[in-house]
């Protein structure tokens, strides 16, 4: 949600934000807009290389240990899946989104909304590694915030514009100070607060209780604000603004101009009398669906985060809208309250508004675990989008935009998600499932999954698999990603996932796309996780890194007995063996050649043409195969350990390192000249490759294949046909529908 101009108005207008220390408290965080606020600002906008995750989950783990650190309880709470009420916006984003990654460059990337695919898994894990409270909401989730905040008395930081009209503790995200300050004996944050009762000092004589009609004249992302223009051109004509003011800032300047002067019931009655008659139907359930949306509010996620259920006996004491239309307005000769027009929404065919989905019907299809294990922040929010409404949005990524779109390598995945979700639903089993996602270039299509068999053969239903063996889990995911129990048994437990979708990439994606030079890439990026854990992530900093290491790096020589030729590689060496037999000084000497691959190269700002979105959609492809897998192994309640993507995949280096590799045409003498000194990585490095080449022989020894503009734009004709066939799925494309939003023009998050 959010109001469109809200925030610019407040920073630059008023004078409503309070500067503020922020400690010894709970703290409500909007985990969506706070973790899209997290990667915007800690990481530079690093996005067009598919995303820096390594950068990202230092900086959400420092934002977090400086909170504990000034005795700050964070609770945080995702969104859910997305409403029909929704649908509109969502449309409108994606759209947005698909437009940014279109023309996505190293020059562009820093004032983008474009987010990297897996940078919301990459805070869930920081999160859950911290052992922080978490929760989801079913839906949408800024009642569930501002809830809780309100019964517990403490501030939410977010980035939505919305909490500036609940009458809650509200602290933007942008607002807060980089670090601690120590006052006395506490360690307190910096940042600026929002209340109602300091708006009220720059608008005085405003009622609270009809705020939420400023929501509904100037439109959010559930309210259009076309439908009152009549309206607001009445109230325009005496006002006055100031200089400076653009339109929009006009707008929002002349309905809280007159909010001064009005209660919620006369706001209302003026807003009636100024309707038609035929559409008052529309606008009095548009009025009830803001005020209930702002005014009430249910405590659902106390016990989820922790909390004592009692606790929800304070909302009896806290200020109600105890709203009813008191006028002598009449529909269908029936005096109507606004807190109970949804007793004539079926009885309207024409309103232009969608009714809020009823949680209790969902509840209804869905056993009590997973609603258990959703509220606890495990599941993502997209496995409700497909029990609701059999559709899910697509993630929107940097691709390249002449080839077919890269959802379509997950596919196989997808479908088996879609089975095992759809084996808990007793009745009315669907067989289909929509997925709405880049069609033909920027073009935004509503796709048919055909789901009634999948790659795998006897599938059983969910509750039986979660109550199966590990074992048999894990092999379950060794048939999806086609690769043999023996290979995947080599690496240690947290590279067991990763390596399995490697395989399923290789397998599935297009052979121009994972060449020998894309397989050595990502083997070798890998290697970054064993150098962080010898020597620490601080020493990405080339300062840090230089003051601490420079005499060693000009004095150390490499002993005798462990120089390559006197002591030549072990091709038969166990993974996990070369694994821990790794020197943190053979990391030190190797980490000056990694530092300048995670540096964002300044000739591809220059020159923009250098940038290749090729490169990057081979590894988008990866990147999407990975995420979906995440999930499943999720839903299977982890048969295999959880990846940390922060540790094995950079956007920027994969990009650096393929650019590096392509050049050589012996890669094994390339990487053996780049290790030379560092001998207990080099057989790191090959006994993962030994490995590798049991199941990828053919690719590694296959040709590379020149992909030329010519060739690219020839088979763009082919990408979008009115069926296309992915292996042994079937994919029938719909006419996509209708968006018009013009209230949100950011793309918050990718689901």
């Amino acid at each position: 949600m959010g109001v469109l101009g809200l925030t610019t108005y407040i920073n630059n207008y008023t004078t409503c934000l309070k500067n503020y220390d922020l400690y010894n408290t709970y703290v409500v965080i909007d985990g969506n807009a706070v973790a899209s606020g997290l990667y915007q600002e800690g990481v530079l906008g690093y996005n067009c290389f598919g995303g820096d995750y390594d950068k990202y989950a230092h900086c959400v783990s420092t934002f977090f240990n400086d909170l504990l650190k000034c005795n700050i309880t964070p609770l945080i709470i995702f969104d859910g899946a997305f409403e029909d009420k929704k649908l509109d916006t969502n449309y409108k984003r994606m759209k947005d989104r698909i437009n940014i990654a279109s023309i996505a460059n190293p020059e562009r990337q820093s004032r983008s909304a474009l987010f990297p695919l897996l940078f919301l898994d990459v805070f869930k894990y920081v999160v859950k590694e911290k052992c922080l409270k978490v929760t989801s909401s079913l839906f949408e989730a800024d009642n569930d915030i501002a809830c809780i905040a309100k019964i517990l008395d403490c501030p939410i930081i977010s980035n939505d514009s919305d909490f500036y009209i609940f009458d809650v503790k509200y602290i933007p995200y942008r607002t807060i100070y980089y670090g601690t300050t120590r006052i006395e004996n506490n360690f307190v944050k910096k940042c600026k607060m929002f209340t109602l009762d300091h708006f009220l000092e720059c608008f005085p004589g405003t009622d609270k209780t009809a705020m939420p009609i400023a929501a509904l004249l100037l439109g959010n992302d559930y309210i259009n604000s076309t439908m009152f223009g009549y309206f607001y051109k009445e109230i325009i004509s005496y006002q006055r603004y100031k200089k400076n003011f653009n339109p929009r800032q006009q707008k929002l300047d002349t309905v809280f101009r007159w909010l001064q002067h009005e209660t919620l019931q006369t706001a209302v009655t003026k807003i009636i009398d100024a309707t038609k008659i035929t559409k008052r139907k529309e606008i009095i359930a548009s009025i009830d669906m803001t005020i209930s949306g702002y005014g009430i509010l249910m405590p659902s996620l106390l016990i989820p985060l922790g909390l004592s259920s009692d606790l929800s006996n304070k909302l009896e004491d806290l200020p109600k809208y105890n709203y009813e239309y008191q006028d002598a307005f009449k529909v269908n000769d029936n005096k109507m309250s606004i807190l109970n027009l949804n007793l004539i929404y079926n009885d309207n065919c024409d309103l232009n508004i969608t009714v809020p989905t009823n949680i209790s019907n969902i509840v209804k299809i869905i056993p009590s675990w997973f609603i258990k294990d959703f509220s606890q922040g495990k599941f993502p929010s997209y496995f409700v989008d497909i029990l609701d409404q059999q559709r899910i949005m697509c993630p929107v990524q940097v691709e390249d935009f002449y080839e077919p779109p890269c959802i379509n390598i997950a596919l196989k995945i997808i479908q088996v998600i879609f089975n095992l979700l759809v084996s808990m639903i007793k009745k009315n089993r669907p067989s289909v499932l929509e997925y709405i996602g880049r069609g033909r270039f920027t073009n935004i299509n509503t796709k048919t999954l055909f789901c009634e068999s999948t790659c795998l053969e006897n599938l059983s239903s969910l509750i039986e698999l979660r109550n199966s063996s590990v074992t048999d889990r894990q092999k379950l995911l060794n048939r999806l990603f086609g690769c043999s129990d023996e290979f995947i048994n080599q690496y240690p437990p947290e590279w067991k996932l990763y390596m399995g979708v490697l395989k399923y990439w290789s397998d599935e994606a297009d052979k121009k796309f994972r060449t020998k030079y894309h397989i050595y890439t990502l083997l070798f990026s890998m290697l970054f996780h064993i150098i962080d854990m010898k020597i620490g992530f601080f020493c990405r900093k080339r300062s840090t890194f230089d003051n601490k290491y420079r005499t060693f790096l000009n004095t150390y020589k490499l002993p005798e007995n462990r120089r390559i030729k006197a002591s030549p590689l072990n091709m038969s060496m166990p993974i996990s063996e070369a694994y821990n037999s790794v020197y943190e000084e053979d990391c030190i000497l190797i980490m000056p050649f990694f530092l300048s691959q995670f540096e964002f190269k300044k000739e591809f700002v220059k020159n923009t043409k250098k940038f290749c979105a090729s490169v990057v959609h081979a590894f988008s492809l990866f990147q999407i195969s990975l995420k979906y897998s995440l999930n499943l192994n999720t839903l299977l309640d982890h048969p295999y350990q959880e990846t940390d993507v922060a540790k094995l995949f950079n956007g920027t280096l994969t990009y650096n390192l393929y650019n590096k590799f392509k050049e050589h045409n012996d890669i094994d003498e390339y990487v053996s000249t780049i290790l030379q000194r560092s001998p207990s990585l080099l057989q790191f490095f090959f006994s993962i490759l030994t490995s590798v080449k049991t199941i990828l022989s053919d690719k590694l020894c296959s040709p590379v294949i020149n992909n030329n503009k010519k060739q690219t734009r020839h088979r763009k004709k082919d990408i979008d046909k009115l069926v296309i066939k992915v292996d042994n799925l079937i994919v029938e494309d719909q006419p996509c529908p209708r968006y018009n939003d013009e209230n949100n023009r950011y793309a918050v998050l990718n689901k």
